[in-house]
């Protein structure tokens, strides 16, 4: 039987490396990767002339409809425009956040998910940012929905924390344990997602470079958030998921010590995947300070040194790059 397409003469990246070969599809699935003689006929060919034909990629952190407007309508449109970004750039499947909010879990779940349909150009898949006791609670019915992740934003406090809709107190560890056993308890392959850095130093040093009138910005800007700072919180709320039965994804790894941190516990059998961007494989602080870049490279955690980009990339082997919208963000690790 004629497949519906064949793709010939291209190089084929695989999982195990590359076929300079042809890939035969039919319907909406890959039947077959081989030599161009061995793979037989199909209703319509393509000479590819060496192109490359590789996987599409997976954006596992993004936030659509945050950013210069926030809410529903915003995040509509990104999803009509900024989806059709990700396929120019080979991102076939992008994870999003909900709006954060203190509405229900279920009701931010199910708006974001109306935001993408017949919107989207690429798949998606929704990850609710919880950040009340009440949203924790509502985890299992989200999950039973079909949400498998859930972003907590632990490195806010105080007015900081306000701000994103939660108490002044943030995520603290027992709001994390109370979600965790939700997610537990919610009996469906679901996990946390953190984003790390302890918030009681980083509000001191911050405050202390507010008045130290200070040029090197960004440079500045990273000291506030002490190296540890990630690890501290790995490490504690890595303990808490793991006593529930609970993966942990630690987003947007920066600092080398986190990398120590997280091999630590997955060495312990913690089943732990943690993520890092584009920007610490390819910058430092001292970098975008000579260039001028002040606020523009001003980001939560920040742009580090020398020793923590090394030190990332020292993991490569192990990091898939995944393209994204406002950053990209590649994973490292497997549950």
């Amino acid at each position: 039987m004629a497949h519906d397409l064949v793709l010939k003469s291209g190089l084929i990246v695989t999982p195990s490396g590359f076929i300079n070969g042809a890939m035969a599809i039919s319907g909406e699935r890959i039947v077959g990767v081989g030599a161009d003689e061995a793979i037989g006929s199909a209703r319509r060919e393509i000479d590819l002339n060496g192109r490359i034909v590789m996987p599409g990629l997976f954006d596992p952190h993004v936030h659509l409809g945050v950013s210069d407007t926030f809410g529903d309508d915003a995040m509509a449109t990104d999803f009509q425009y900024d989806t059709r970004d990700c396929l120019i750039g080979d991102v076939t499947t992008i994870a999003t956040t909900t709006q954060i909010g203190q509405e229900s879990l279920p009701e931010l779940y199910s708006r974001a998910i109306k935001c993408g349909e017949a919107r989207s150009w690429c798949d998606f898949k929704i990850t609710s940012v919880v950040n009340t006791l009440d949203q924790d609670k509502q985890i299992p019915v989200v999950a039973k929905a079909g949400g498998v992740s859930y972003k907590f934003f632990t490195p806010y406090v105080g007015e900081q924390a306000e701000a994103f809709g939660m108490s002044r107190d943030g995520i603290s560890p027992g709001f994390f344990y109370e979600a965790c056993r939700q997610i537990s308890a919610s009996g469906r392959p679901v996990f946390p997602m953190i984003h790390t850095e302890d918030p009681y130093v980083r509000g001191v040093l911050v405050d202390e470079l507010r008045r130290s009138g200070r040029r090197d910005y960004l440079t500045a800007w990273a000291e506030t958030s002490p190296e540890w700072a990630e690890s501290v919180q790995i490490y504690t709320y890595g303990h808490i998921a793991n006593q529930l039965g609970c993966p942990l994804y630690p987003v947007h790894v920066s600092a080398a010590q986190s990398i120590d941190t997280i091999a630590t516990l997955k060495a312990q059998g913690f089943p732990i995947v943690a993520e890092t961007l584009a920007y610490f494989l390819s910058t430092t602080v001292p970098e975008m300070d000579a260039k001028g870049a002040d606020a523009k490279g001003k980001i939560e955690p920040p742009i580090r040194f020398e020793k923590d980009r090394e030190r990332l990339w020292v993991q490569h082997q192990g990091w898939h790059g995944i393209g994204g919208r406002h950053r990209q963000s590649y994973v490292f690790g497997s549950l």
